[in-house]
């Protein structure tokens, strides 16, 4: 070391300078490098590793949504249908059968029957207002702890939605809206406890997979006008408590905020270089949402995109938003059609313009329709919404 220090002081201060400096951006450079390494093993989980690499969720249920709560106070009915939640998922592993876009019952005893309408109906036992109860949504962004399995939130809706027309198959003369009513609830379950854009996404499938259901018994004119008068009431609750597509943007800002903060604890100087480089990313984040949705072609708007972090986390709004969008206007038409079989006509607003929906006689029965993203009347053609 002593020899070090007497060469270098041997050299003219010139040298000693550029030893100095080439020194000095030595260490800066390899801190730098060090720090891009550090925020890229920080990164690593939420964005580049999937499958097996990702830590697993753990799913508690909605049976054990009372217990966890410390809901004390509340009635019988509304016990029983959150209890009856682990008798669907198991009909539905038990009796599910066929492709996805053609649910079936398969193998169900005749003694298995009632058992099924018995927890059907329990289940549907919880009152609309009781909702509230599934307010209390995943908060930490972060947290591998879920309310309830997506994929067993989807099954169960598949096997109502194949158990209903099991059901009208059978008994033609009897009333299945507390199936389609189970269908509903489900999906608001999951919209309240899930209050991420994945959420939003499982609860606009299960609104789909119920929509389908009744809709295939309006097309059969299986439905009895009691019977529709009862889905029309709970699909027009459903609505109302259908939590708007901005929750789940804000939520996956919240996120993204969340984590952001996060990596600017691992890794200070690599996001401050990045801040330098490409701009604040939150402020960009939040720009690129007004600006999707504004646009008429996003892809743009995607290619404008400068902050790495952003480039990685940013979700397709758009595609999104159109199925939602989509969604609710096939709910609003069910909504018609079931009022009309009711005898209590009451032409629903159509999302897309807020205008009332458009109607049309076709093959002597009144079509109920959306204009559709380009709010232009095309009478069914173009991009006007029926009903799948």
């Amino acid at each position: 070391m002593r020899r070090l220090l007497d060469r270098f002081y041997s050299l003219s201060s010139a040298k000693r300078l550029v030893v100095v400096v080439i020194m000095l951006v030595t260490a800066a450079l390899a801190t730098t490098g060090y720090s891009f390494y550090g925020l890229f093993h920080v990164v690593k989980p939420y964005f580049f590793e999937t499958g097996s690499n990702q830590k697993p969720f753990v799913c508690k249920g909605f049976s054990r949504l009372l217990e966890d709560t410390n809901q004390q106070f509340v009635d019988a009915d509304t016990k029983a249908a959150i209890g009856s939640w682990l008798e669907l998922v198991g009909y539905s592993e038990k009796y599910l059968g066929g492709i996805v876009t053609n649910y079936q019952i398969q193998g169900l005893a005749a003694e298995d029957e009632q058992k099924v309408i018995d927890s059907i109906k329990t289940f549907n036992r919880l009152d609309w207002k009781m909702m509230v109860l599934f307010a209390s949504p995943q908060m930490d962004p972060f947290g591998n702890d879920l309310p309830e399995r997506f994929s067993t939130i989807r099954s169960v809706a598949r096997f109502l939605a194949a158990y209903q027309k099991h059901f009208k198959d059978r008994l033609p003369e009897e009333d299945s809206s507390f199936i389609f009513g189970s269908m509903l609830k489900i999906a608001r379950m999951t919209d309240l406890t899930s209050p991420f854009l994945i959420g939003k996404m499982i609860s606009i499938a299960v609104d789909g997979i119920a929509m389908r259901s009744v809709n295939g018994l309006i097309a059969s004119s299986s439905l009895l006008p009691q019977e529709a008068s009862a889905c029309y009431a709970d699909l027009k609750m459903s609505l109302a408590q259908d939590r708007p597509m901005q929750c789940a943007l804000n939520s996956e800002f919240m996120f993204f905020k969340h984590a952001y903060a996060r990596f600017y604890i691992s890794a200070p100087l690599a996001l401050w270089l990045l801040e330098k480089i490409y701009g604040d990313p939150e402020k960009e984040y939040e720009q690129l949402t007004r600006r999707v949705f504004e646009a008429v072609d996003p892809a743009p708007v995607f290619k404008a995109i400068r902050h790495p972090l952003v480039m990685l986390s940013f979700p397709n709004f758009r595609l999104a938003w159109k199925k939602y969008e989509r969604r609710l206007a096939e709910k609003s038409i069910v909504l018609s059609e079931l009022s009309q079989i009711a005898g209590e006509l009451q032409i629903s607003i159509d999302p897309y313009n807020g205008e009332l929906l458009k109607t049309l006689q076709k093959d002597g029965k009144t079509v109920f329709y959306s204009v559709g993203p380009d709010k232009i009347d095309a009478q069914l053609n173009g991009d006007d919404v029926v009903p799948e």
